[in-house]
């Protein structure tokens, strides 16, 4: 997932799924990732934006908005500490399948857009997880690129609602 340096925000999310392994329910009550859940955290980011090493942590919500078998929809909402400059709401896509070793579930997703962003946001950064109970803990990496950024980190959330 990306993180945001003031001017700079950086902050996108991917979650992958797996095709050989099977779908998650999308409607039943016990739904993993079910429509309207919250699911509240922190992501770190280490590494570098155009040169300038950006070492962040930050607090993270993501609200699930839409499903749609093992596809579904989100918001990814990130802010920094104060002084930060980092605030903002991506708007996620992604896919939840059952764990290739049966045991909880893989999520992946990435921003496609956003909304309410305080400061600069990057999209298309993927983000992958496992979902075990009520927590998701997975990382993200920015693809390779020629403006040198290289950042990455780790995210770990937990169901609030």
């Amino acid at each position: 997932m990306t993180r945001f340096v003031p001017g700079l925000g950086v902050g996108i999310i991917l979650f992958t799924a797996t095709a050989a392994t099977a779908a998650a329910p999308a409607k039943e009550a016990d739904d993993p990732l079910a429509v309207g859940s919250k699911w509240k955290g922190k992501l770190t980011q280490k590494g570098e934006i155009g040169g300038t090493e950006v070492p962040l942590d930050l607090d993270a919500v993501l609200t699930v908005t839409k499903r749609d078998g093992a596809k579904f929809e989100g918001e990814l909402f990130e802010e920094g500490g104060e002084g930060s400059g980092i605030k903002l709401t991506y708007l996620v896509r992604g896919e939840i399948t059952t764990a290739k070793d049966g045991k909880g579930y893989t999520v992946e997703f990435k921003s496609y857009d956003f909304k309410d962003a305080e400061s600069q946001t990057f999209l298309n950064i993927p983000y992958t997880g496992k979902l075990s109970g009520k927590r998701l803990k997975g990382t993200w990496k920015h693809p390779k690129n020629d403006d040198g950024t290289t950042i990455e980190g780790d995210f770990t959330l937990e169901l609030a609602k």
